[in-house]
């Protein structure tokens, strides 16, 4: 949980793609890493780049509803939408992983295999909060 925050996000899965690959056609292969680790899923919020009917069907296939969280664009500035940061308290912890945030990696494999002791390090202070984390 990041501080000051009721809720929690916890990386279920990752599917790292070349920039020039749009969310869109990375969804189900992305689905299909989620769904073993957590079979309870039932419902996810997505962004625009999740849309369409490759997203709709792999969901529909997977028994999983799906909701594009956006908006018409604020006439007066940002405006927070809800359900839009959910997850950025995790993006946040996924940066402060020096050997993520400057990509060293050579391969998008090796990349995304470090996302776990990412996440290891973010909730290992859950299970004991005298110890610190911080700096694996």
């Amino acid at each position: 949980m990041w501080p000051g925050s009721s809720c929690a996000t916890i990386l279920v899965a990752a599917t790292l793609t070349p920039a020039s690959v749009q969310d869109r056609a990375a969804f189900s292969a992305l689905l299909g890493k989620a769904k073993p680790v957590a079979p309870t899923i039932a419902h996810l919020w997505l962004d625009k780049g999740n849309t369409g009917q490759t997203v709709a069907k792999s969901a529909t296939q997977a028994g999983i509803s799906v909701e594009a969280v956006s908006g018409p664009k604020p006439a007066n500035g940002f405006q927070v939408q809800p359900r839009r940061w959910v997850v950025e308290p995790t993006n946040g912890s996924i940066n402060h992983c020096p050997r993520l945030d400057h990509h060293y990696e050579v391969t998008l494999k090796t990349h995304e295999g470090f996302l776990n002791p990412s996440q290891i390090a973010l909730l290992l202070p859950r299970l004991d909060r005298t110890q610190s984390f911080d700096k694996l």
